[in-house]
């Protein structure tokens, strides 16, 4: 299935991907929160750079944070633990697959890291 979608379209499903995942996290800390919301305070921390690598400046490009009971999102670039390049609609399938698909997702991106970092980040969104 061949679908006509623009980058900046992908860009912007990204964005709100990780802006949800953030809003998410980002609960009244007097609220009650079920076991699946809840960050763990003694997660390790991961910091992740994810850039685009079809398009120019930094309008492809997050940095995010999570562990240790935080999770940040940022547009820009710096260095991370990982780092994920890829076009964007390879990113945004990465992001949104399912843990089958997620090998052979990894493979056709360029990344630098521990592969087991990447995969630990990726269940993080998931949860």
């Amino acid at each position: 299935m061949d679908l006509d979608i623009t980058r900046d379209q992908v860009i912007a499903a990204i964005d709100s991907l990780l802006d949800n995942a953030d809003a998410t996290r980002q609960v009244d800390a007097n609220q009650r929160l079920d076991a699946n919301q809840r960050l763990d305070a003694n997660q390790r921390r991961i910091t992740v750079h994810l850039h685009a690598t079809d398009g120019d400046g930094t309008s492809g490009e997050w940095v995010i944070v999570t562990g240790g009971g935080d999770w940040s999102v940022e547009r820009r670039h710096a260095k991370g633990d990982i780092a994920v390049r890829a076009t964007a609609a390879n990113l945004l399938q990465l992001l949104t697959c399912d843990s089958e698909s997620r090998n052979h997702i990894v493979d056709s991106c360029e990344f630098f890291g521990e592969r087991d970092d990447l995969v630990e980040f990726l269940a993080r969104i998931d949860s």
